[in-house]
C-alpha cells in the first residue's frame, strides 16, 4: 500500500563521524558519506542520475564554491550535482528537492546529502548571514537571538532554565552509545545549570557545537525500491518559510515556518494514503540547536499546545530517570525526540544536519541502528529548520 503511494524511497545511509574533524577536508566528508550511502544500497557509482547535496558556508569558511564541480572531478562522473542552500536547513532542502527530482521523472536514483566543515575560520561570524542586516548590525549572533526567544517563552509561559536543562541532559543520554555523536559525554541537568552564560538565560551546554560532518541517502522512484531490501518509504513533505528578522514576528515564541511545514507535509500524505495526523508519529528527529527550539518543535509541530512543553519535558524527564531513553508523554501520545543526541550532542555541522536526522531515522525504522531507541516505528517525521526559523522542512517516513 504505501509502496504504491509514497513519493520516493530511501534505500540506502551514510555518514561520517561529527566532530572536530581537522585532518578532514570538506569534499573528503561528503565522498565518505556518499561512498557508504551507496554500498549500503548495494548499487553502483554509475547507476546515479543526479546529486543534491545541501551546505551553507563552505566559500565563506572553506574558500571552496562551485562544490558540484568539485564533487564531478573527486568522482569522476559528470552527472547533475546540485548545491542547496538555506541555512541550517540546507539538508532539508537536499532531501525535498532530491524527491521532487524523482517524483518528476527526471531521475530515477539520485543522492541527497549534506556536508559542512565548520572547526576552521570565523563559524560564529559566519553563521550571521543567516540573519536579517537589522540584527546583525546591532551585534547579534544566533546565541543571542536564541537567548532572546528563550527569555519570552519563559514570560509567557512559565518556561524554566530547569527544563531546558533536563532536554540537553536527554539528548547527551540519547547520544551515549551513538558512534558518530560529537559528544558521548553524560551531563547532569545540575552540571547544565552551573555551566558559564553565552547568552543569558543560555549556558554553554544549551547551544550544540561547532562540528564538521557528513551524510548522504540514496533516494530512488516508488517502482525501484521493490529491488532493495527494507526500503523507508518518503510519504510527505513540507517546507514554510517566514520572516528572516524576529522583530518582524507577531511571537517570537513560535516558529511560524515549522507550523506551516508540518500542515504541508500531512497534506501532500494525505492525499494518496488514509489519513494520518501527528498523533501517529512515535519517532521524531527535530531541530535543537538551542534546547529552547526542542520545546518550539514540541508546540508548533502540534504534540502539545503552546507553553506546555517545559511541563511536559519536566515530567517526563523524572519519571524516565534512569533509563537510557526518555520518551515524551504528549496530549498527542508517547513520542522519542532526538534518539541520536539531537544536534545538542550528535552535532551540527549545519548543511549534513537534515541528512543526518533522516540517516538516524532510517536506521531506526530498520533496526539497523547502533543504538537503538526503545521504539518501534511505522511512522516518523524529521524537522529541520534554517536561521532562527525563516525556514523549515519537515518529512514523513514510513515502512510496510
Amino acid at each position: 500500500m504505501i509502496e504504491e503511494k509514497a513519493y520516493a524511497a530511501i534505500v540506502g545511509v551514510g555518514q561520517t563521524r561529527f566532530g572536530e574533524l581537522f585532518d578532514r577536508s570538506l569534499t573528503g566528508l561528503v565522498l565518505e558519506a556518499g561512498l557508504t550511502a551507496i554500498k549500503n544500497a548495494k548499487i553502483k557509482r554509475d547507476d546515479i542520475d543526479a546529486m543534491f547535496v545541501g551546505s551553507f558556508i563552505p566559500a565563506i569558511l572553506n574558500n571552496q564554491g562551485l562544490i558540484g564541480a568539485k564533487l564531478a572531478e573527486e568522482l569522476g562522473v559528470d552527472i547533475p550535482i546540485y548545491r542547496c542552500e538555506s541555512a541550517c536547513s540546507s539538508g532539508g532542502d537536499a532531501i525535498t528537492l532530491a524527491v521532487q527530482g524523482v517524483m518528476a521523472g527526471l531521475y530515477d536514483i539520485v543522492v541527497a546529502g549534506g556536508v559542512e566543515k565548520m572547526a576552521e575560520g570565523d563559524p560564529v561570524n559566519a553563521l550571521k548571514a543567516a540573519a536579517s542586516e537589522t540584527e546583525r548590525v546591532h551585534g547579534n549572533t544566533f546565541t543571542s537571538l536564541y537567548a532572546q526567544i528563550t527569555r519570552r517563552h519563559m514570560h509567557l509561559y512559565g518556561t524554566t532554565r530547569e527544563q531546558l536543562a533536563m532536554v540537553a541532559s536527554k539528548n547527551h543520554r540519547h547520544a551515549k552509545d551513538n558512534p558518530y555523536a560529537h559528544f558521548r559525554n553524560q551531563v547532569t541537568p545540575e552540571q547544565i545549570l552551573k555551566g558559564s552564560f553565552v547568552a543569558e538565560p543560555l549556558t554553554l551546554f544549551d547551544c550544540s557545537p561547532i562540528s564538521d560532518g557528513g551524510a548522504a541517502a540514496i533516494i530512488v522512484s516508488p517502482k525501484l525500491a521493490k529491488n532493495f531490501k527494507d526500503p523507508v518509504y518518503i510519504t510527505g513533505f513540507g517546507k514554510g518559510s517566514a520572516s528572516l528578522n524576529l522583530a518582524a514576528r507577531k511571537n517570537i515564541a513560535e516558529i511560524p515556518s515549522t507550523k506551516i511545514a508540518v500542515k504541508r507535509a500531512f497534506e501532500m500524505r494525505n492525499k494518496r494514503l488514509p489519513k494520518k495526523t501527528i498523533s501517529d508519529i512515535n519517532l521524531a528527529e527535530v531541530h535543537d540547536c538551542f534546547t529552547i527550539e526542542e520545546l518550539l518543535a514540541m508546540e508548533d509541530l502540534g504534540f502539545c499546545k503552546k507553553g506546555e512543553a517545559g511541563k511536559i519535558v519536566e515530567k517526563s524527564f523524572k519519571k524516565h530517570e534512569g533509563d537510557s531513553h526518555v520518551i515524551y508523554h504528549t496530549p498527542k501520545g508517547d513520542v522519542l525526540f532526538n534518539p541520536g543526541g539531537g544536534l545538542k550532542a550528535a552535532g551540527h555541522p549545519v548543511g549534513a544536519t537534515g541528512i543526518r536526522q533522516l540517516v538516524e531515522l532510517v536506521d531506526q525504522m530498520r533496526g539497523t541502528s547502533g543504538h537503538p531507541a526503545p521504539v518501534k516505528s511505522k511512522m516518523a517525521l524529521s524537522h529541520n529548520i534554517g536561521g532562527t526559523g525563516g525556514n523549515a522542512v519537515v518529512t514523513l517516513y514510513e515502512v510496510e
